[in-house]
């Protein structure tokens, strides 16, 4: 998946309604983890991710890594359900 830096869009192409996600990642004492690796992986409007698309294109899917205090933020899409083939 690529990397996008704080703040990024996700979508790279994927239709669907925008959505602001943030957060902060700690460990199990509640101290923040900085430099985290988060993994994201939506799909589109319509359910499907970019795997079921014919024409090979990375949509809705992408890492970055959390600030020195743990936080993270990016642009993806609002969940829709999805169908399981």
């Amino acid at each position: 998946a690529p990397e996008v830096t704080l703040g990024g869009d996700i979508a790279g192409g994927a239709t669907g309604q925008p959505c602001w996600i943030e957060g902060t990642v700690t460990d199990t004492a509640g101290n923040p983890v900085p430099e985290a690796r988060i993994e994201v992986w939506q799909n589109d409007e319509d359910g499907f991710y970019d795997v079921q698309y014919s024409d090979g294109r990375v949509s809705g899917r992408a890492h970055l890594f959390s600030d020195a205090h743990g936080r993270y933020r990016f642009w993806g899409m609002t969940p829709v359900p999805y169908p399981i083939p």
